[in-house]
């Protein structure tokens, strides 16, 4: 008895596995527009931002849910999943609130994630778009230790706090650089802080360091109107 030949496609249709719910049946790679219409950080919790997604859909089809992912290792974006009532074709969603919590206080800026977002029950789905918030909270961007306000902490920074504490007592732009050890108070322990710091192996400089830009994570009375090397 002679078989049968199976056509190739058939063949091919049949050894192709499954995906999963995950994957997409269909892909526009125009469908949607994703923007981040607010962020704010939470100052109770250094680190911690709640970022505004607003959905534009310009699709063929209702889409009411997306997926999240983070290009930065560490961050972890809570929910990174997302359900929300369905944005008809030309339909602008509600505010979509998710949250980023950065592994520390200096990484801020433009963090970019890639969003995907999916019909939930038809399986159709754009192909992966990438948003960039900037996550940054009210404040300047600075450098602790950096007292003379050149972008490098080295023994100038120690002279300039003793020559502010007990010479001139010239002003500066940002008073909150000179607080070496983050009690919130400037006096004599902020030199010797960094002093023993740069030449002694003491503790490192608290957050946000002294070699990238970042908040100030300690609530203090410490102005700070202006950090050139930050902006």
């Amino acid at each position: 008895m002679k078989s049968t030949p199976v056509p190739w496609l058939l063949l091919a249709a049949l050894l192709t596995p499954m995906g999963s719910g995950l994957e997409a049946q269909g892909q526009d790679e125009t469908c949607v527009k994703v923007r981040a219409s607010s962020i704010e950080c939470d100052p109770a919790q250094p680190g911690r931002f709640f970022v505004v997604l607003e959905i534009g859909n310009s699709a063929a089809y209702p889409v009411d849910r997306l997926f999240l992912w983070p290009e930065t290792p560490g961050i972890v974006i809570t929910p990174d999943e997302l359900l929300f009532a369905p944005v008809p074709p030309g339909g602008v969603s509600g505010d979509l609130l998710v949250t980023f919590d950065v592994p520390s206080p200096a990484v801020v800026g433009s963090q970019c994630l890639e969003v995907s977002i999916h019909n939930s029950k038809t399986g159709e789905c754009c192909s992966r778009t990438k948003i960039c918030p900037q996550l940054r909270c009210s404040g300047q961007l600075v450098r602790r230790g950096d007292s003379n306000i050149d972008g490098i902490v080295n023994i100038a920074d120690a002279i300039k706090i003793l020559n502010y504490l007990f010479l001139d007592g010239l002003s500066t732009s940002c008073l909150d650089v000179m607080d070496a050890d983050d009690t919130g108070a400037l006096n004599i322990t902020d030199a010797v802080y960094l002093l023993t710091f740069l030449f002694l192996g003491g503790r490192p400089v608290p957050p946000p360091g002294i070699r990238d830009c970042g908040l100030d994570p300690t609530p203090d009375n410490l102005p700070c109107q202006a950090y050139p090397p930050c902006a």
